[in-house]
């Protein structure tokens, strides 16, 4: 076709004259049945009259789910009931207030005492403790324990611990010498 015998535009071939078939295909409509009734006709006897059955599946199905609420409500109180209470006087064994000084709670005045120790405690981790005060003091009435998170053992720093009870290298050391731990 030549265009200057034509106005037209050129057609693309894929588009508007396409004969590539559609992907998605049409339904027809289905063909009525001759040989049902009309739809007005047709018996439907569960719209007049409701099934006894289904009431009796509803009411016993949410009976079931209250009576297991009420079971759980019982048992929940009966094991309430059952714990065993001391009735009676009842005294304290121990009521700590901390409104002295750090000096009188922790050592051998007090009730605590600060572990001094090098070692894992058991799981294998290497832990150091001290009788310092700046890792466990007394504050406004409550003890405050600080965790330092000092990288000194590893560059042939020189440990002190101050107060060691004992001597895991030299078992004749007498407690409350001062002990220097290599580590």
């Amino acid at each position: 076709m030549d265009r200057a015998r034509s106005d037209a535009p050129f057609s693309r071939p894929l588009t508007a004259n396409s004969t590539v078939p559609s992907l998605t295909q049409k339904r027809a409509t289905r063909m009525r049945s001759t040989l049902l009734d009309d739809p007005s006709t047709i018996e439907k006897p569960w719209i007049s009259k409701k099934d006894p059955y289904a009431r009796v599946a509803y009411f016993l199905t949410y009976g079931v789910a209250f009576l297991g609420i009420l079971a759980s409500a019982a048992r929940s109180y009966l094991g309430y009931k059952s714990v065993p209470t001391i009735k009676g006087n009842l005294c304290m064994v121990l009521d700590e207030e901390f409104n002295t000084d750090t000096d009188t709670i922790f050592g051998s005045g007090g009730n605590w005492f600060r572990e001094i120790k090098l070692g894992g405690f058991g799981n294998g981790e290497f832990e150091m403790t001290t009788s310092s005060s700046n890792n466990s003091y007394v504050q406004m009435g409550n003890t405050n324990l600080d965790i330092r998170h000092h990288l000194h053992g590893l560059n042939g720093y020189t440990f002190n611990l101050t107060d060691c009870t004992y001597n895991d290298t030299n078992p004749e050391a007498l407690p409350g010498q001062q002990l220097n731990a290599r580590c």
